[in-house]
């Protein structure tokens, strides 16, 4: 359930993963990768953060109750490049 960072993509790992004694592992995630990395490029698995658009023209997504808590509410999906 941890999440990865791979360019701008955020991507979930799906199973437990266990890397060998030099740290390499294959990892299953969802959603799969559409082209593959380059070789050594950065993999983030720290603060991970994506990049999302939302998916319509909202204007106005506060919302207040009688007892005057506020909620907010909206839609996206990844941005992809």
């Amino acid at each position: 359930g941890d999440y990865i960072q791979i360019g701008t993509g955020l991507h979930k790992c799906l199973p437990t993963v266990t890397s060998d004694s030099s740290g390499n592992a294959t990892i299953d995630i969802w959603p799969r990768l559409g082209v593959s990395p380059a070789n050594d490029e950065l993999i983030v698995t720290n603060n991970t953060v994506g990049v999302f658009r939302l998916t319509e023209n909202v204007v106005t997504i506060f919302e207040a109750d009688e007892s005057r808590l506020y909620s907010v509410g909206f839609s996206c999906v990844e941005a992809k490049p």
